[in-house]
């Protein structure tokens, strides 16, 4: 199951059971990092032994957000480039971000983006000269490089994003059938699945939702809700199942209700690496609930 995972291939399910496994124990982090050393030596081998001609590096950059280890899966290689290279295969990187952590991605291209807690992200190792395509589930702020002659794409389980060179935030949440697109600067395009054709276009400071298969644009009255960069999870005037939903995306858990909460519309902030344990405590003091946590089923019942 790594190597399939290291290659890119695992379903959202199959990746889901890796992350989980890895986070169980130290040795369960070892093991995988021992393999995908092992998996990248393999690889670069044999990219060495296709081609002698010039080789050029592939560069990234990962800046972990604290001291906790981070579950970061990477494929390291490099491509052979002259004048009468054979195309390589392209090689694709999958990073899962553990719960209560980020992390800092460059690619290739110079498109700088973070990846908040939960989020599983693949990319190639190299963009073609065509189309530079990428995959995201949970949430990611993209500064994307400038390149009109190439799209940038961010592929999705429910819809696509499409830009030349510009800044946004994305939140793809499959469970809960939640897509949403916040534009900072340039422009983007929101498309079907593998479709070119837009379904909406956005302008700066706008922002697009569609949930349970409604659509809705309008405009971004406050960006403390994008302070998940610096590590903060902040919310307005935000009701109380809502602010659930994103920290089942944050810390990989579900909710359940054993007893009717009455839902309130709440305001503050905490930092997310301070655990699910200190955000639900933030909570009780505003909304009058108990909890317990099933660690093996990662499940918190609301009493």
């Amino acid at each position: 199951m790594l190597y399939k995972l290291f290659s890119g291939s695992t379903s959202e399910a199959e990746t889901e059971n890796v992350r989980k496994w890895a986070e169980e124990s130290e040795d369960n982090l070892s093991q995988l990092m021992a393999e995908r050393k092992l998996y990248d030596a393999i690889s670069l081998s044999e990219l060495k032994a296709k081609s002698n001609l010039r080789k050029t590096r592939f560069s990234f950059v990962v800046k972990y957000s604290s001291y906790a280890a981070c579950l970061v899966i990477l494929l390291v290689s490099s491509f052979f480039i002259g004048k009468n290279a054979v195309k390589p295969d392209i090689s694709m990187n999958t990073v899962i971000v553990p719960v209560g952590q980020r992390v800092n991605l460059v690619l290739s291209d110079g498109t700088n983006l973070w990846l908040n807690s939960g989020a599983t992200f693949k990319y190639p190792s190299s963009f073609t000269k065509d189309s530079r395509e990428v995959y995201l589930l949970g949430e990611a702020y993209f500064d994307v490089a400038h390149d009109e002659n190439r799209a940038f794409r961010v592929k999705t389980d429910i819809l696509d994003v499409k830009v030349t060179g510009t800044e946004f935030n994305l939140i793809s949440d499959t469970k809960n059938e939640e897509f949403e697109v916040s534009l900072f600067k340039g422009s983007v395009e929101i498309c079907r699945k593998g479709e070119d054709s837009a379904l909406a276009k956005l302008n700066p400071n706008q922002t697009s939702t569609f949930q349970n298969g409604m659509h809705k644009i309008g405009s971004i009255v406050n960006t403390d809700k994008y302070a998940w960069k610096e590590g903060l999870y902040s919310f307005h005037n935000k009701m109380f199942d809502k602010i659930l939903v994103d920290l089942e995306r944050y810390y990989c858990v579900d909710f359940i209700f054993n007893k009717p909460v009455l839902s309130l519309s709440l305001t503050g902030k905490f930092r997310i690496s301070d655990g699910l344990n200190y955000a639900l405590g933030i909570l009780q003091q505003s909304v009058g609930f108990a909890y317990t946590i099933d660690d093996d089923k990662r499940i918190v019942y609301i009493n």
